[in-house]
């Protein structure tokens, strides 16, 4: 895959308040070109116990050169112990799009 290529990242979060600082973060270093959330329920095991809690999804919009940068920063601005943070293939974008996609994070 090129360096240009678009990759979505998805990640999870406690509440809009931490999505809200994280992807600002994220935008001001121009690591993504935008991200959309938006509110779930995640269902889980956690150190033996069944969890049900109220998160934020988001989804984080980059290109495959940011990814590594992602992957390495997302951890120390996320709250979680062990952060949900998942590249997702994306098999075929708008052409217009992706090209203000790799405009912004450059």
């Amino acid at each position: 895959m090129n360096d240009t290529a678009i990759q979505v990242v998805y990640v999870t979060f406690p509440d809009e308040d931490e999505a809200k600082r994280v992807v600002g973060k994220l935008l001001r270093a121009k690591h993504i070109a935008c991200a959309n959330s938006f509110p779930i329920n995640s269902m889980y095991t956690w150190n033996g116990k069944f969890r049900t809690d109220a998160e934020v999804g988001v989804y984080l919009k980059t290109t495959q050169a940011k990814v590594a940068t992602l992957l390495d920063v997302l951890p120390s601005l996320h709250s979680y112990e062990v952060p949900c943070i998942v590249v997702l293939p994306v098999s075929a974008v708008h052409l217009p799009f992706q090209e203000w996609i790799k405009s912004s994070v450059e």
